[in-house]
């Protein structure tokens, strides 16, 4: 509980870097916890460091919820001002500020 009330924060201003984990260090951290061969440490490491090599942007969250998410048709929107902020969303029509 005083972890979350205090919780112990990190204030360096070194800019965050992913990097790719050290596979001898796995390889020994697994034989050493888990009493694992090298052939049983890569049967389950190795796929998991190919996996990682592929893809190595993370993915942002306007590649799940874009405005393409927000298409649909009027009857799923039945107020008019619903499918204003719509279509201001998706850039088919341009808002309009009041004048006061």
């Amino acid at each position: 509980m005083l972890a979350y009330i205090n919780p112990t924060v990190d204030d360096s201003n070194e800019p965050f870097v992913h990097m790719m984990p050290d596979l001898d260090r796995l390889r020994s951290f697994v034989a050493d916890r888990f009493q694992w061969d090298k052939t049983k440490a890569d049967e389950h490491l190795l796929p998991v460091m190919r996996k990682l090599s592929e893809t190595n942007l993370q993915a942002r969250i306007e590649d799940f919820f874009g405005p393409a998410t927000l298409v649909r048709t009027q009857k799923d929107h039945p107020s008019q001002r619903v499918r204003k902020a719509v279509d201001v969303l998706l850039g088919r029509t341009v808002r309009k500020l009041s004048t006061i």
